[in-house]
């Protein structure tokens, strides 16, 4: 089984794309950038949550079969991603670091992107 995180980071990954396009026209045109960059982090931790429920599952006791069946793929590529990487025990903390510090440095952008958006120029 790989490691947790890299299911975890697997998800946000796609959490953060399938957001990223709204988010980054709300920061262009600066219609409610709070509200678009909430939801790409808050997608983006729903999807690693999700991606994270088949092995919940085997944890709660459920046979191996079924947690690693074809139809667990919809919770993130879950049972093929344990296949291509397995135990992933160097992979996974590597890519979920990688997803949070996106996500922070996204967030700082955006903050003096408008921050310096919102100033006057200095003459």
């Amino acid at each position: 089984m790989a490691h947790a995180a890299l299911h975890v980071a697997v998800g946000m990954a796609a959490g953060m794309a399938l957001t990223a396009r709204r988010t980054l026209r709300a920061c262009r045109t600066r219609q409610h950038v709070a509200a678009h960059l909430r939801a790409w982090v808050g997608v983006a931790w729903l999807l690693g949550g999700f991606a994270l429920v088949p092995s919940m599952l085997r944890h709660a006791g459920l046979p191996a079969w079924v947690c690693e069946g074809w139809w667990m793929n919809l919770f993130g590529l879950h049972p093929l991603l344990n296949r291509l990487v397995p135990g992933g025990q160097i992979v996974g903390p590597a890519a979920l670091l990688t997803c949070l510090a996106v996500q922070y440095l996204a967030l700082l952008a955006a903050l003096v992107w408008l921050r310096r958006a919102r100033t006057p120029p200095r003459p």
